[in-house]
């Protein structure tokens, strides 16, 4: 059996690509080994990584379709609390299927067959603090990621600006995320185009 953190779950699931060419990234991806869980989703312009030190009776490695983490992130129960966990278990069905089981329903699935990107070699090993610009909705996304994980209290996350590399933001200490900036010539702010503003109509 595996753990999931409910919270994290749905964390990593505002980082899912919705539509994409690449399905493999249509999902979130479960690296699992007998002492931890990491949860990580990317669209290929922002990303998430969790980790969770769980007791996991054996390793699993695969891709959870979004549309299954969808239904049960939907599924309540009267007793969950935030801490919520999932146990996940791979069926006797020759491999091909896994089953999560949540508040007494049991979810199965196919794992998306295909191979997840190497997350790891698009964290930033430093950040150089130049400022940058980003879209305001990947922004936002961080920041409902670090409620969903209970830092609603707290200032969200802290970034690391990298001027025109990823950006590295700090959820917690067993959370980051991973923000692309825009391109310089993606912005479309400048004096020239508003002349009309500084005379009167």
């Amino acid at each position: 059996m595996i753990t999931i953190q409910k919270a994290a779950l749905k964390a990593a699931s505002r980082f899912a690509a919705k539509r994409d060419v690449r399905y493999y990234m249509i999902g979130v991806y479960v690296q699992a080994t007998a002492t931890e869980t990491r949860l990580i989703a990317t669209d290929g312009h922002t990303m998430l990584i969790h980790r969770s030190k769980t007791e996991n009776t054996h390793a699993w490695d695969g891709i959870i379709p979004l549309d299954t983490v969808t239904a049960i992130l939907k599924h309540k129960s009267p007793y969950e609390k935030r801490d919520t966990y999932l146990p996940v278990e791979l069926s006797e069905c020759g491999g091909t299927e896994a089953r999560i089981d949540h508040a007494g329903h049991a979810f199965i699935f196919k794992p998306v067959d295909g191979k997840f990107p190497d997350y790891a070699r698009v964290i930033p090993k430093t950040v150089s603090g130049e400022a940058a610009c980003y879209q305001t909705d990947y922004l936002q996304r961080v920041n409902d990621a670090a409620i969903d994980l209970g830092n609603a209290k707290q200032a969200g996350f802290v970034m690391g600006y990298n001027g025109t590399g990823a950006a590295l933001c700090h959820i917690n200490d067993d959370c980051l995320a991973i923000v692309m900036p825009l391109r310089q010539d993606m912005i479309p702010v400048g004096p020239a185009g508003f002349d009309w503003a500084r005379t009167a109509p």
